[in-house]
């Protein structure tokens, strides 16, 4: 029996020890001493994650499960099928491998900062899955999101279990919903994206009303559904419990 295809992996990110060393020392030496969560997910941080999911007082990631397992007809039906799957923030890949079988996706492309543990999921994974074409790329989306020509062409499904947003401070947070939401993909204009985080400010449970609400205006209903389910997905949670999730389907290059 021949051996399963190799994933191809693109490193397109290279940390600048420079820069790494500066962030967190300004982080430390700040009023309140913080770390960025993505500082914590090399291959050891990122194994250790994923022991903790499997403890019985982690609930999140089992809810999670269950609830895209009940509602892989209507995420296929919102996002299209038979296109490439981009994963941002993949970790073990499980999540959206949970999706394979409603989105028969032409192609798998795993993005996330954490390169050697993706390595390794991704290779797991292909084993599981031979037919299906997968790309790791080893990259810091939160900086930028330029996908390269090994991504196949035409509309892609993006899957964004969005609790890295949580990870971020709220300045931090809305300069990134904007050049992604605003600048890169013209999903929002400024005045939309600025009245969807108004609206979660005067409202109880601020991320249950912003997230629904920037699914709405791109996508009507379908979106909203998306994005009020995805406020209960929580990924990486024990770092940021504030989280908000969609999965839309666009030309994104």
């Amino acid at each position: 029996m021949p051996n399963p295809p190799a994933p191809a992996f693109l490193q397109l990110f290279e940390p600048d020890a420079a820069a790494v060393r500066d962030e967190l020392v300004q982080g430390l030496l700040a009023p309140h001493a913080h770390v960025a969560p993505k500082f914590l997910y090399g291959p050891l941080g990122s194994c250790l994650f994923d022991a903790i999911t499997l403890l019985d007082e982690y609930y999140p990631t089992r809810v999670e499960a269950s609830i895209l397992e009940a509602n892989a007809a209507a995420v296929a039906e919102a996002c299209g099928t038979a296109r490439p799957l981009v994963d941002l923030g993949a970790g073990n890949c499980a999540k959206a491998a949970g999706l394979f079988g409603a989105l028969q996706p032409s192609q798998y492309v795993a993005v996330d900062i954490s390169v050697e543990f993706l390595r390794q999921s991704l290779a797991r994974l292909q084993q599981a899955h031979p037919a299906l074409p997968m790309l790791g790329l080893g990259m810091d989306f939160s900086r930028a999101l330029t996908l390269p020509p090994a991504v196949l062409p035409g509309p892609r499904t993006l899957f964004y279990p969005g609790s890295s947003i949580g990870n971020f401070d709220p300045y931090e947070a809305l300069a990134f919903l904007r050049a992604d939401l605003v600048d890169r993909w013209r999903w929002l204009s400024e005045g939309q994206l600025l009245d969807a985080i108004a609206v979660g400010q005067f409202t109880p449970g601020p991320v249950f009303t912003t997230a629904p609400f920037i699914g709405y205006l791109p996508a009507g209903p379908p979106g909203t559904t998306l994005a009020t389910v995805g406020v209960f997905f929580s990924h990486r949670s024990s770092l940021s419990p504030s989280a908000s999730h969609w999965c839309h389907a666009s030309g994104v290059h």
